[in-house]
């Protein structure tokens, strides 16, 4: 059997092929070749042993570490596009945009923000396994009590840190870190506000499944109801769209830390893309 070629979908019993719209926006095939050479493009700037001049700190560590986590769902979210599985796919772009407004915002930062976000674990832990022995406290109490003792003594290091912030890692919310990044920035220029309120807003629906995200499995007929998820290409094209939009942000932010050594690169890609994306290299 001949391979298949990896821009067309992957074949179902109920569905006939779905021609591609024109527009690049909405066109499978083009948003799919941009984030199959994004990955390309990202794994390379990650690749071996990353050095530059001034050095690294923790906020680095950070950013790399979650730079690298996006380029992965990036790809997560190539795969399901192409099983037609688009609403997995908004899922997943909230998953990528809220990485990518971290990790902005931890690598503009000073190494305080890095620690409050690579210690937040140490908060939680303790928190979820409370909350584990009110629920399910058979597990709760088959953990080892030396794990216990140890998972209280991070907790009371840092709880102060962390309940002056809400409850969270950081004590600013999505918006005011969009907002706090692209202040960072300049030129005026609303990067990552861009992401959070289209990207991100649009994965919500999926994220929470509400009404909207089922409305195109359910179709009365008669007296019966069929449930069927109807999908057109331009819908995988849009997700594609929106995960290439913010992984070209993320990776105009990984090359200004490497001293812009792939701005030529970016920028030849980002031409090829051929849509007004949010990014600046």
């Amino acid at each position: 059997m001949p391979a298949r070629d990896d821009n067309e979908f992957e074949p179902h019993s109920r569905q006939a092929p779905i021609p591609q719209s024109e527009k690049p926006t909405l066109n499978y095939t083009h948003q799919l070749h941009i984030s199959k050479e994004l990955l390309r493009f990202g794994k390379h700037m990650l690749s071996g042993t990353i050095r530059t001049a001034g050095g690294f700190t923790r906020k680095d560590y950070v950013f790399f570490a979650l730079a690298d986590k996006c380029v992965d769902t990036s790809e997560a979210i190539r795969i399901v596009c192409r099983h037609r599985l688009v609403d997995d796919g908004f899922a997943l772009i909230r998953v990528l945009v809220e990485s990518i407004i971290n990790a902005a915002l931890v690598v503009i930062s000073d190494d305080r923000i890095a620690d409050d976000y690579a210690d937040f674990p140490d908060f939680r832990d303790w928190i979820e396994f409370e909350h584990m022995k009110d629920v399910i406290p058979e597990i709760a109490d088959s953990t080892p009590p030396a794990d216990v003792q140890e998972m209280r003594r991070k907790y009371d290091l840092v709880r102060k840190r962390y309940e002056v912030h809400q409850n969270d890692w950081s004590e600013k919310n999505l918006f005011e870190r969009a907002s706090t990044i692209d202040a960072s920035v300049g030129n005026g220029f609303p990067l990552m506000r861009a992401l959070v309120n289209l990207p991100w807003r649009k994965a919500c629906t999926y994220v929470h499944g509400t009404a909207a995200s089922i409305a195109a499995r359910i179709h009365q007929q008669d007296s019966g109801v069929i449930i069927h998820r109807d999908f057109e290409s331009k819908e995988a094209a849009g997700v594609l769209f929106m995960s290439n939009m913010a992984m070209f942000a993320l990776l105009a932010i990984t090359d200004m830390r490497l001293e812009k050594r792939n701005k030529k690169t970016w920028r030849l890609l980002h031409d090829e893309w051929g849509t007004e994306g949010p990014a600046r290299a």
